[in-house]
């Protein structure tokens, strides 16, 4: 389990890693859960590496919102990607399943914390667990629900939410991390 784990973390990492790219130029890009850069990979793209089950219409995006069928990660539940009206990725949702208490959410809150800046951490002792976090063009979101036998991570493209003044995500935003 543990081997698996690390396997998952390093494919996390690996779009992250490119050593002919200026560090500023890494520095600026969006993340890429499932190596699908957010904003940029094509539907297209998504279906041909990981087909695609149509799950419904995001009226938020203007496009849809598919099941992909392939992920060869035994950590991830569940993945599910959410595009545009052009069919370009905008955000990308993965369940891990909740093994052996909060431990799940607090190994991906250790990883996600060194590659991105955070916006907000909550860790009650006895209630929901929630992180988010931020980098280029996008919001990441890990949640934890004390009821929930998942853990979900959330990555979205910010120009499809909106983020309050003081950096918490907004009522709308929440809503939609709800209908998810």
């Amino acid at each position: 389990m543990r081997s698996s784990l690390l396997l998952f973390l390093l494919l996390l990492a690996l779009p992250f890693i490119n050593a002919s790219a200026p560090s500023s130029e890494l520095k600026l890009s969006n993340p890429s859960p499932l190596g699908l850069e957010i904003g940029s990979t094509s539907f297209a793209e998504v279906r041909a590496r990981f087909g695609c089950k149509f799950t419904s219409f995001n009226e938020r995006t203007g496009g849809t919102v598919c099941l992909l069928e392939k992920i060869k990660l035994p950590e991830v539940r569940q993945a599910e990607a959410f595009f545009d009206k052009n069919d370009l990725l905008v955000g990308v949702k993965l369940l891990f399943p909740k093994l052996q208490g909060d431990e799940e959410f607090y190994k991906l809150l250790w990883v996600l914390g060194r590659k991105y800046r955070p916006l907000r951490v909550e860790l009650p002792a006895g209630g929901d667990k929630l992180a988010e976090f931020e980098k280029g063009d996008v919001v990441i979101v890990l949640k934890a629900p004390r009821l929930s036998p998942s853990v979900s991570l959330t990555y979205f493209q910010r120009s499809y939410l909106i983020i309050e003044p003081e950096g918490r995500l907004s009522k709308e935003f929440k809503e939609l991390l709800r209908e998810l």
